[in-house]
Order: C-alpha cells, then sequence, then structure tokens
C-alpha cells in the first residue's frame, strides 16, 4: 500500500535561468556533449530543435506534475528562503522538529553562481529574440504551470 502524504512540495526554477545554468554546469563544465564546445547560441538552438531526454534539459513539468505528485505547495527557487518559511513555519508542523528562522539566512537571493551581473548582460546579448521566443514556444507549459513571465526575458534581449 502506498504511503498518504497530507502535504507536498515542490521548487522550480525560471525556465530561462535554469536552461543557462545547464550550459555553464553541464555543457561548459562537465563536457555534456563530448568535446564539442559549444556557444550558448549553438545549446538554445540545439534546446528548441530536439527532444532531449536529459532531466538537465527536459521541461519541468515533464520530470515533476504537480498535480500527480499531490503538490500542495510550489515554491520558487528565486523565493526560497520566504517559501521555506512558509513550508516549515505556517503550513506544516516541521516547525516543531526543525527550527527555522528566515531572519538568519545569510541571503534570500538565489541565483546563478557564475552568471551574474555582466556574465548575464552579455548573455542577453548574444541571443536573438526569434530564438528565444522559439525557446518560450517550447518551454511555455513550464511558463504556463508555475507562472513564470516569459516577456520578462523578451523585454532583456536586444533586437537584433
Amino acid at each position: 500500500m502506498a504511503a498518504e502524504f497530507w502535504f507536498g512540495f515542490m521548487f522550480v526554477r525560471d525556465p530561462f535561468e535554469r536552461a543557462v545554468s545547464a550550459y555553464y554546469n553541464k555543457v561548459k563544465k562537465e563536457n555534456y556533449f563530448n568535446g564539442r564546445n559549444w556557444t550558448i547560441v549553438e545549446y538554445f538552438e540545439h534546446l528548441i530543435k530536439n527532444d532531449v531526454t536529459d532531466r538537465h534539459f527536459k521541461p519541468q513539468y515533464q520530470l515533476c506534475n504537480p498535480c500527480s505528485l499531490n503538490v500542495s505547495y510550489l515554491g520558487r527557487t528565486e523565493t526560497m528562503i520566504s517559501d521555506m518559511d512558509a513550508i516549515i513555519n505556517r503550513q506544516t508542523s516541521l516547525h516543531m522538529k526543525i527550527p527555522f528562522d528566515p531572519k538568519d539566512q545569510v541571503s534570500t537571493n538565489v541565483s546563478l553562481k557564475n552568471t551574474t551581473g555582466k556574465a548575464m548582460n552579455d548573455i542577453y546579448l548574444q541571443l536573438d529574440p526569434k530564438l528565444m521566443k522559439k525557446f518560450i514556444w517550447k518551454y511555455r507549459l513550464d511558463y504556463l504551470a508555475f507562472g513564470y513571465n516569459p516577456y520578462s526575458l523578451l523585454s532583456k534581449l536586444s533586437p537584433k
């Protein structure tokens, strides 16, 4: 007999930020594509044109369907500290076993470690809005299911 869970939660990430993170952590750092030194543009073209099966590149909704997992709370990496505060201190009784004070946290901003500031601006300058519209379309269910705004990505890109 399967265990019944009265409260489920999961965390998701902005689809574009997740894709850029996978590029730096898997493609560049771990040489995922066997020696090919792909540019960020080639990588996004690959994501758009191919049916990716690796969990680092697949849409999030395919990996963790919140409806089938009985998810009661959907958190975001961008607001992880306040989401953990809600889960531990207000939504569950976890605070009785796990003390969690969000004020004790060093930072409430979770972002790409290797791609902040100028590096992200450089990425935006390299990407064509038409290419990014194709990316958004391919990952549209992640944007829709998890409440991310694809227009915020498009507003950061330089018109080509």
